[in-house]
């Protein structure tokens, strides 16, 4: 269930920044590419505390649907789950982000759309 409107607190490698979930309850913030812990504390009004312990920097290689799935939802590009699964929500992502850096569109991840998906996620 979305935990929409609520008061939270960030700590990103040390720094804390606070800040509320959206009406759909997500929690937007920039990460640095090299961040690599993170706490999210939701501190709901008149509820217990619930503490997220987020594993940054972790992606599953470049090569993989899993890996490509991650970088492109990290991009703002894919919004689906992050399952492996070829699906055509996944090939819609590939062919926006293709389109939005003059790649060839065919919705599949080519070596060219795999190698400027690598870069623009500096990872």
């Amino acid at each position: 269930k979305p935990r929409a409107n609520i008061p939270y607190v960030l700590v990103i490698d040390g720094a804390s920044r606070d800040g509320q979930t959206d009406g759909d309850g997500w929690v937007k913030e920039s990460i640095p590419p090299n961040a690599r812990e993170a706490t999210l504390r939701l501190r709901p009004e008149g509820k217990p505390e619930e503490v997220f312990v987020l594993n940054l920097g972790h992606l599953d290689p470049i090569d993989t649907v899993e890996g490509q799935q991650a970088r492109l939802r990290n991009l703002g590009c894919f919004s689906g789950d992050i399952d492996g699964t070829e699906s055509e929500d996944f090939a819609a992502a590939i062919r926006s982000f293709q389109k939005k850096h003059n790649l060839e569109v065919s919705g599949t991840m080519n070596d060219a759309t795999k190698s400027k998906l690598k870069s623009e996620h500096q990872s």
